[in-house]
């Protein structure tokens, strides 16, 4: 039986929200990106709601470009630059300092810098969780292997929507209205 302060439940105070390296550059080949970037921005939206710290990572910028711009907020965002493919090790610092035990992912690509970050958090002690409707690669194949790598060693795969209502916790929230509003929009294919 896994005690309180073990639960693997998302909340507010105990999960950091990661977006990796969703730029300019490398989404334009990623597999279904509008309803990725569609994803991503409803859970960044209900991220900032309830004051959620989110870190962005850029790969190699100066290369790749920057974030997509309607990804990033107008404040309190951090955003760390690497050439490695996992940010962990760019990330680590703050996290040590705070009382982050879970680390929810979202971004691109699956089978290399999510995965490579999910797998040194996992390492480290820390609990990642794969939003799967938030992650993507440039083709299938590579995209739903690193998800069965990903789980088989222990990662936690859940969706936005799943992921959303477990840090919010309680239709009791002031910001649950808002909060289900945004649930509810469908996505517009264009």
């Amino acid at each position: 039986m896994i005690s309180p302060s073990e639960s693997i439940l998302m909340n507010e105070t105990n999960t950091l929200i990661v977006v990796v390296d969703v730029q300019e550059k490398l989404i334009e080949g990623i597999l279904n990106r509008e309803k990725l970037l569609w994803n991503i921005d409803k859970l960044l939206k209900v991220c900032s709601i309830l004051d959620i710290n989110t870190i962005y990572s850029e790969q190699n910028p100066t290369r790749l470009g920057s974030t997509v711009k309607r990804l990033i907020p107008n404040e309190n965002y951090t955003n760390i630059h690497k050439m490695e493919f996992s940010c962990y090790n760019k990330i680590i610092r703050s996290v040590e300092l705070t009382k982050y035990e879970n680390i929810l992912i979202c971004g691109i690509e699956t089978h290399i810098c999510v995965q490579q970050t999910c797998i040194d958090f996992l390492k480290n002690g820390y609990k990642p969780f794969i939003a799967v409707d938030a992650v993507s690669s440039r083709k299938s194949i590579d995209h739903e292997t690193s998800l069965k790598r990903l789980d088989s060693c222990g990662a936690i795969l859940t969706t936005v929507e799943a992921a959303i209502f477990e840090l919010c916790r309680t239709a009791k929230r002031n910001e649950f209205k808002i909060i289900s509003s945004l649930v509810k929009e469908v996505f517009q294919e264009k």
